[in-house]
């Protein structure tokens, strides 16, 4: 359940990763609403994971899943640029979360 809760809140972190972008360029306060409900949350889920999961494990998981999926939705929604050695880099950075998952022995 540790794992659940730990993606979880990757995946909050990934939605306020992209509402803060979207604030950024159109500076309409609509946006810090939902930005100001999500952090607090992704951070309860992550800290409730590391009950369980260790600590340096969790912390770079949820991080790497935010940034692995910012990466994805920086390239479809935002036209950032796709680069062979950038797709590279994600790929090894996705295969590093699942080795973490599955060294971590819990």
């Amino acid at each position: 359940m540790a794992w659940i809760f730990l993606i979880a809140g990757a995946f909050l972190d990934l939605i306020g990763i992209s509402i803060l972008k979207y604030w950024t360029t159109t500076n309409k306060p609509a946006f810090l609403i939902p930005l100001i409900l999500i952090i607090p949350l992704n951070l309860y889920l992550m800290s409730v994971s590391m009950k369980t999961i260790p600590m340096g494990t969790a912390y770079a998981v949820w991080v790497g899943v935010a940034v692995l999926g910012s990466a994805v939705v920086g390239i479809v929604a935002f036209n950032d640029s796709i680069q062979p050695l950038r797709i590279f880099f994600i790929i090894l950075l996705a295969i590093s979360i699942i080795g973490l998952k599955f060294t971590t022995g819990k």
